[in-house]
């Protein structure tokens, strides 16, 4: 078994709060959960307005297909959201 984990810094440039982040932190979740059914949670930055640390693990039998999602689901992110990827931490164990 094949298991990844990314964390990804993400700047919100508009976000004024922490109302503002939250939601759309959750529509960024629901959906990355719903469509690639993989692990994701906020790992950092809970309490700043402007900063996404948004932490998704998955696990499969082999890499290729675990790098197609990852990637996949970086490209959404960034056509879907208003957010500046900043870094992109990938572990594979």
């Amino acid at each position: 078994m094949i298991v990844v984990s990314l964390e990804i810094e993400m700047r919100i440039a508009y976000s004024q709060s922490l109302k503002e982040k939250r939601s759309l932190l959750r529509s960024m979740k629901e959906k990355i959960k719903n469509k690639f059914n993989v692990s994701v949670i906020e790992v950092d930055n809970q309490d700043d307005p402007r900063w996404i640390s948004l932490g998704l693990v998955a696990a499969a039998t082999c890499y290729d297909p675990l790098n197609a999602i990852l990637d996949k689901i970086l490209n959404m992110i960034e056509t879907n959201y208003d957010v500046e990827i900043v870094e992109i931490l990938r572990e594979t164990r």
